[in-house]
């Protein structure tokens, strides 16, 4: 792949004409972690930046269609793992499963897949300046800042920005630790227990789930060669906090308040609505929302919209979608949009799917969010950050575990 040299730009007093950095850009290729980087590569391109942009060939064409490079990485899972991955129970076994024989076990293919595109990019343009935009699961990168092998032509690593799109799952004195659903304790017999219950999920001693990622983690990073890997460290710590700069893509009123914040972690507030790409296929069944959508609102005929989805991983349909299904099959005001999230999904068999439900595999929120009264989401944090800029009604069925990183 020939990598394009961008429009000079002008700079200085002097208008001095130089190069613009050339924009490396990763994420999880997973609908969830890769869509709002491409919304952020996308604007980035209406600025002046050239981009490659390193995703699987499930995401090639949105990739070209925004005017970006597409270089290519393994997808999360393949047809065998996709199989297996549903033998694991759901809780902790599958949780430990997808972690182990997903995350951590694709981390070197991703690793040398960025340095192979970082040492072409080199041979043909030995001075070009290199930025390198990760998103936080797409995990590439984090070898390189961790002591592992430069590039060959390096002499250091680019300068990398990690955005966040999940939780910000950081250890802090100032909170428990993830998953154990208590609130923030500033006082100091809070911040001992708070202590303690880190000690306890996250260190080596007693072997629960994090405490396993995290040994596996830096296992993994050992093996490929980093030697700057911190001692026991919460691997989420590792993912979050070893970069130049992670900026948390949420406001702070949506996380809780940490005194001891990394200073590297900054906040940058919700993206904008991205719109609807040109390229979006809609279900043969939309007219019928757009022309909803068009009557008066005194119209008897005009129907209430109500979307649901399970998010994109943790795609359980019977905790959430069943039920909306159930509850609201008799109501002939209201349609149902049913969102899978997932390419090719369809609910089991021997689901009664009513008349006024509308079922679709794969829907950008922004298209069904234009029409929507109600959306109804497990909670998952793009979904939130959506509501949070189309101000819309809301139902969140919380749990203590994030979809982005459930079983």
């Amino acid at each position: 792949m020939a990598v394009v040299k961008s429009p000079e730009c002008v700079v200085g007093s002097e208008h001095t004409s130089v190069k613009g950095p050339l924009l490396v850009m990763l994420a999880a290729p997973l609908l969830g972690h890769t869509a709002p980087m491409l919304h952020v590569a996308r604007e980035m391109i209406a600025r002046g930046f050239e981009i490659i942009f390193i995703s699987s060939g499930d995401f090639k064409e949105a990739v070209e269609r925004i005017g970006a490079h597409w270089f290519e990485q393994p997808p999360w899972l393949d047809a065998h793992g996709t199989i297996e991955r549903k033998k694991q129970p759901i809780g902790v076994s599958r949780f430990l499963w997808t972690w182990q024989n997903v995350w951590l076990a694709q981390l070197s293919v991703r690793h040398q897949r960025l340095k192979s595109l970082l040492e072409m990019v080199r041979e043909e343009d030995a001075d070009r300046r290199i930025v390198i935009v990760s998103e936080t699961l797409s995990l590439g990168t984090l070898p390189f800042v961790l002591g592992a092998s430069l590039p060959r032509g390096y002499n250091r690593f680019p300068k990398v920005i990690c955005l966040n799109f999940m939780p910000l799952l950081v250890s802090s004195i100032d909170t428990a630790p993830f998953g154990a659903g208590l609130e923030p304790n500033y006082t100091p017999i809070g911040r001992r227990y708070n202590n303690f219950l880190s000690r306890l999920m996250y260190g080596p001693t007693y072997g629960l789930p994090w405490a396993l990622i995290t040994k596996m983690c830096h296992e993994c990073l050992i093996e490929i060669g980093c030697t700057g890997v911190p001692k026991d460290k919460f691997f989420m710590d590792l993912f979050l906090s070893s970069y130049d700069t992670t900026f948390q893509m949420s406001p702070p009123s949506l996380e809780y308040p940490r005194s001891d914040l990394n200073p590297s972690i900054r906040y940058a507030g919700s993206l904008p609505p991205r719109g609807i790409d040109s390229g979006t296929i809609y279900p043969e069944w939309w007219s019928q929302i757009v022309e909803n959508a068009a009557m008066d609102q005194d119209n008897p005929q005009k129907k209430k919209i109500v979307v649901v989805t399970q998010g994109t991983v943790s795609v359980e349909y019977a905790e959430l979608i069943v039920p909306t299904l159930e509850g609201l099959a008799p109501r002939s005001d209201t349609i149902i949009i049913v969102i899978l999230g997932l390419q090719g999904a369809t609910l089991p068999r021997g689901i009664t799917i009513p008349a006024n439900a509308r079922l679709v595999d794969i829907l950008p929120y922004d298209a069904a969010l234009m029409y929507a009264d109600v959306f109804i989401t497990n909670g998952g944090y793009g979904g939130v950050l959506h509501i949070q800029t189309r101000m819309l009604t809301q139902a969140l069925l919380w749990r203590h575990h994030e979809s982005v990183l459930s079983p």
